[in-house]
């Protein structure tokens, strides 16, 4: 595995950890599973909810995405929520939590000379830092 799929995997089972702690069954899907890394599923409303994570180690200012994730209908990313995890050396993860349907309208498509690609400036889901309460209400 690469340093960037090691760093992914590692952001995959921290959201696992953290749902499974607040009392939902998180299930990791296999990594060819198309748009949900995890389905979590309340046990209390016995409701699901997809989740899409996006792990950044590297101290940047943004979230590289997949096209596929700004392109998708809305009827696709309704009942997706974002986890965009940023690793710090030495620090818990910090998990921005983002419905599926804001980060489809932020989404920035970037491109230089060599490379295109599409992201989620940090800056401007500052406010989503543990809204965990989000992932409540889709699954409420």
């Amino acid at each position: 595995m690469t340093k960037g799929q090691i760093s992914g995997a590692t952001g995959v089972y921290y959201v696992a950890a953290e749902l499974s702690r607040r009392n939902y069954t998180a299930l990791v899907t296999t990594r060819n599973t198309r748009a949900i890394d995890i389905l979590a599923m309340n046990n209390s409303t016995m409701r699901s909810v997809g989740v899409q994570v996006k792990t950044d180690s590297s101290s940047q200012s943004f979230f590289l995405i997949n096209k596929s994730d700004y392109v998708a209908e809305e009827s696709k990313v309704r009942n997706i929520v974002y986890f965009f995890v940023e690793l710090k050396e030495g620090k818990s993860p910090l998990f921005y939590i983002v419905p599926g349907l804001t980060v489809k309208t932020i989404a920035i498509y970037e491109k230089s000379s060599k490379s295109e690609w599409w992201s989620v400036k940090k800056s401007i889901i500052r406010d989503y830092v543990d809204k965990w309460d989000l992932v409540e209400t889709m699954t409420a």
